[in-house]
């Protein structure tokens, strides 16, 4: 008869944690993350098959991303007065097997009128002054004979880079480096904010 009482012990034992971790858990309520979607990229052209043909010293194309857009390339649609969370830049370049060097800055602006330049490197000489010394610039060097370069049979390469977004407009300037050989161009900023609930 006593083992019959210790394994009833034992039994309601276990009934009475899983009861007291059922009722803590329906106390506590469910825990999880808002999901993330992508929001409408800003594009250079309507396909990746259009891109920009630019030549050294004599073309710039300009990228600009409104975070207020919900829809459409470019600023479309506004009421999303949210800002995204991050960003990335998906670049294209189609070259000859001379090298091309694309060059890009980033830009900045809360009204898209008054724009900022991505500078690094500031010196504060007293309360009201600021000095700037350098600009941020990106290059990125292709041709279609680069050994490991990510290429197809067009002579394309594809390259992903974070985008800084602290404002509401972002905007990147794409050119070609002074000796450059000519390129084709192609460039997304595609953003991604979290779904507010």
């Amino acid at each position: 008869m006593r083992p019959v009482i210790i394994n009833l012990i034992i039994t309601m034992k276990k009934i009475v944690i899983a009861l007291i971790g059922i009722i803590g858990l329906a106390l506590t309520g469910f825990v999880y993350a808002n999901p993330s979607l992508f929001s409408q990229a800003a594009k250079t052209s309507t396909a990746t098959t259009t891109p920009s043909y630019m030549t050294a010293g004599a073309a710039t194309t300009t990228l600009t991303f409104d975070s207020w857009a919900r829809s459409g390339t470019n600023q479309t649609d506004q009421g999303n007065t949210l800002a995204i969370d991050s960003a990335v830049l998906l670049l294209q370049q189609t070259s000859t097997s001379t090298p091309s060097t694309l060059r890009w800055t980033y830009e900045f602006s809360q009204d898209g009128i008054d724009w900022y330049a991505d500078s690094i490197d500031l010196t504060t000489n007293a309360t009201t002054t600021i000095t700037v010394r350098t600009f941020k610039e990106y290059s990125w060097v292709f041709a279609s004979s680069t050994p490991g370069g990510v290429k197809n049979p067009l002579n394309r390469a594809l390259k992903m880079v974070d985008v800084p977004t602290p404002l509401r407009f972002t905007r990147a300037i794409i050119y070609l480096a002074p000796a450059s050989a000519a390129a084709d161009v192609y460039a997304e900023i595609q953003p991604k904010q979290e779904v507010k609930n």
